[in-house]
């Protein structure tokens, strides 16, 4: 609190200066002029920014004033990451105090969305936390022991408190299972707090903001209209005391527009959502007051580390984490390599010896049907794989084969010359008579004089 009422100072310092230097401007118009100015990288910039680094210490703006401190907070984030900017001050504040305060509050809205996430995710067998058990949270107050209070600690430090941040990985799984809610720090920041003061009290303020709604969510609609987007509304004449609810379609998305009282937020008014600082009333920026400092009693809480160091180890064991870090969780994930056999310098698989000249290279050789090696082109320098002749002694039984698949095939067409002499059919050990490639030119032979074009038949059936 200390640190954020020193910025705001600071920035009622700033704000003075160009006051007096007649270029302040209250807020920026919004004009389709204004709008076409704004740089869409900066924007981008200034979006992360907010959800970063404005949103850890600023979760409303009640006034002008406010507005123009937060601008020029934000403007200060944008100058510390792009130096060299030639964006003035001034000219930031004219163009980008609306866009900041619309990301400011479309955090807000998302942030007590996906809240109802965490009410879900409590054990349904139990009943859900009561604002004053949360409160008993913030003030650090509960007993370990106590196993329905510790229960709801470990809920609201597991699964609240991480749907309250500006990012997931914020207070994501990485840094919540490694570090206490007080000294937990965002990846890549370790000054930075992942869970500040401001965002605790938001968390148990925007629980009891919607407690009532998500009991009706829970218990009446979620059975049937799960997959709806639920959009809390107030009545119309048109729809007064007709319907509690009805579906209606935005574009491809199915809308369950609610008209319950018990659907209205405690501190929000459903008309004033797109108000200028987000439609939340006296009552509800009193109450976030009160929880801050609840919040801040507890940091200081002789209980607070002893009841934080108890949930991270119960979180721990829950979700099955042994290691200290969250990288040498994930290096002991990564599959480790089977072990080598032992090494044996007498083994080898090379079939040259291993003193062999680098650039010598082996000749490929066959080894004949005869038992003779050598290449059989005529080139004992070729290093191209040869193969020998047929040796129609030892295939016989390939002809046996065929003679067997095609019973009424003719291989009566002489002799064939081969490098063992001349080869006869009537040789009773004698080899397959022909060829191959000769049956193929028999059969091109007969493609060619049109004697029968169906000769894959001829080859089944009768003589080529």
């Amino acid at each position: 609190m200390a640190l954020l009422k020193a910025k705001l100072d600071d920035a009622e310092k700033k704000i003075q200066q160009i006051q007096d230097k007649g270029t302040m401007v209250v807020c920026a118009p919004s004009q389709r002029s204004i709008k076409d100015r704004q740089n869409q990288e900066v924007k981008n910039i200034v979006r992360t920014i907010i959800q970063t680094e404005i949103w850890n210490e600023v979760k409303f703006v009640c006034n002008d004033d406010e507005a123009k401190v937060v601008t020029l907070m934000s403007y200060d984030h944008f100058k510390e990451q792009i130096p060299n900017s030639s964006l003035e001050e001034d000219e930031f504040v004219y163009y980008y105090a609306t866009f900041v305060m619309t990301e400011l509050n479309k955090i807000r809205t998302y942030v007590s969305g996906r809240s109802y996430k965490a009410y879900k995710n409590f054990p349904s067998a139990d009943p859900k936390p009561t604002v004053l058990e949360l409160e008993e949270c913030l003030k650090r107050t509960i007993n370990p022991t106590n196993p329905r209070f510790f229960q709801v600690f470990n809920w609201y430090m597991d699964k609240l408190l991480p749907l309250n941040t500006g990012t997931g990985t914020m207070f994501g799984e990485s840094v919540r299972h490694y570090q206490t809610i007080s000294m937990a720090s965002p990846p890549g920041d370790a000054l930075a707090s992942s869970i500040t003061i401001e965002t605790e009290a938001y968390a148990v303020l925007n629980y009891e903001n919607n407690l009532t709604k998500w009991e009706y969510y829970d218990t009446v609609l979620d059975d049937n209209y799960s997959d709806h987007k639920y959009k809390p509304c107030n009545r119309t004449k048109e729809n007064e005391q007709k319907v509690d609810y009805e579906v209606v379609k935005e574009g491809e998305k199915s809308i369950l527009r609610i008209y319950k009282k018990e659907c209205r937020g405690k501190y929000t008014k459903a008309d004033c959502g797109q108000s200028r600082y987000g439609g939340w009333t006296r009552a509800g920026l009193e109450r976030y007051k009160a929880l801050c400092t609840l919040a801040e009693q507890g940091r200081k809480s002789p209980n607070c580390e002893k009841l934080e160091e108890a949930s991270l180890k119960q979180v721990r064991i829950n979700h099955g984490k042994s290691a200290k870090t969250y990288e040498e969780e994930q290096n002991n994930k990564r599959k480790k390599p089977e072990s080598s056999g032992p090494v044996d310098d007498n083994f080898t698989t090379f079939r040259f010896p291993k003193n062999r000249p680098r650039k010598q290279r082996a000749k490929a050789k066959t080894t004949g049907m005869d038992g003779t090696v050598g290449n059989y082109l005529g080139n004992d320098q070729s290093n191209v794989a040869k193969l020998p002749p047929i040796n129609y002694n030892h295939a016989h039984g390939l002809s046996q084969t065929l003679t067997n698949a095609y019973p009424t095939f003719n291989y009566n067409h002489g002799t064939i010359d081969s490098p063992y002499g001349q080869q006869t059919p009537t040789n009773p050990g004698g080899p397959m008579p022909t060829t191959m490639a000769q049956m193929m030119q028999n059969n091109l032979r007969y493609r060619q004089n049109g004697e029968n074009d169906d000769h894959e038949s001829d080859m089944t059936t009768g003589d080529v």
